[in-house]
């Protein structure tokens, strides 16, 4: 996750450049096995070996709060509170967070004298 305080400085921040340059190759990655063809033998011989391995799962940063105008979600009432997708950038200082799926405007802040 990528928190911005300051715009300016954030496009010259190595970390972002990374993480795109990271991003990208995934997305490469995904449309290859998709389409195809799925590595070969002699490229598997080449990857980094796991041994012992399992599923797991790991905690990911992510938005919690009432969320409203989302297409699959759609409005919580009351007190319920809804989970985003995994938090790539926050900016509350700019108004906004990305997900992995999408865009979020930040409203108040849960503690906020405002809500």
């Amino acid at each position: 996750m990528i928190t911005v305080d300051d715009a300016e400085s954030l496009y010259a921040d190595p970390r972002l450049h990374a993480e795109i340059e990271c991003l990208d190759r995934l997305v490469a990655d995904l449309r290859r096995i998709r389409d195809g063809p799925l590595p070969t033998p002699a490229e598997i011989e080449t990857m980094p070996m796991i041994n012992n391995w399992q599923l797991a799962a790991r905690t990911l940063p992510c938005l919690v709060g009432t969320i409203t105008g989302h297409p699959k979600i759609g409005m919580t009432v009351n007190r319920d509170m809804s989970m985003t997708s995994d938090l790539w950038v926050h900016a509350p200082r700019y108004g906004f967070a990305r997900t992995l799926s999408r865009f979020y405007a930040l409203g108040s802040q849960l503690g906020d004298s405002e809500n």
